[in-house]
């Protein structure tokens, strides 16, 4: 018999957990590079879902606003948004997931480990958004990691502490296996 990638359970987490994402962009503070609750929702959903699980969400998420429907910050959508300067921060929630969700496996048993591996997936996302910053804006990478990365800094650590909570708080409640 054949095995299915996903159960109808993961599948319906997926989909809650690409709405969540797509609900907590919608929140957001409009700037240059609006203050949104995406990083809180991404890892709270890697540290809830697991790396297979987290990862398909986002991607789904990605997708969703690829094709058009107002799922980005600022109720935006389309392939636009991904080549504009946000885009790189969006597209690098994927690589954030993985190296989130590999080191979670290993080390996200406890809540020191689990926020050093949200806030290592928080940096590769940081690192991944910066380089398209730079790439499309010709800019010094040291002006994209200023104008990109300081300001968000503060929010994103009280996000990863607030993810790693909750993560702790329904993971126990939620089982995919």
């Amino acid at each position: 018999m054949k095995q299915k990638l996903f159960s109808v359970r993961e599948l319906v987490f997926i989909a809650l957990f690409a709405a969540v994402i797509a609900i907590s962009a919608w929140i957001a503070i409009p700037a240059a590079i609006p203050f949104t609750l995406q990083t809180l929702s991404v890892f709270a959903c890697t540290g809830i879902l697991g790396l297979k699980c987290s990862l398909a969400a986002t991607v789904t998420y990605i997708l969703l606003g690829l094709v058009g429907l107002p799922v980005f910050a600022g109720f935006q959508g389309g392939i636009g948004v991904l080549l504009s300067v946000t885009g790189g921060y969006i597209l690098g929630f994927i690589p954030a997931v993985l190296v989130c969700g590999i080191l979670m496996q290993h080390f996200g048993k406890k809540m020191t480990g689990c926020i050093i591996c949200m806030t290592l997936g928080l940096v590769t996302c940081y690192l991944f958004g910066s380089l398209w910053f730079f790439l499309l804006h010709k800019a010094a990478f040291l002006s994209a990691l200023t104008s990109c990365v300081l300001p968000f800094i503060p929010f994103d650590i009280i996000k990863i502490l607030l993810a790693a909570v909750i993560t702790f708080k329904v993971r126990k409640h939620i089982c995919l296996k």
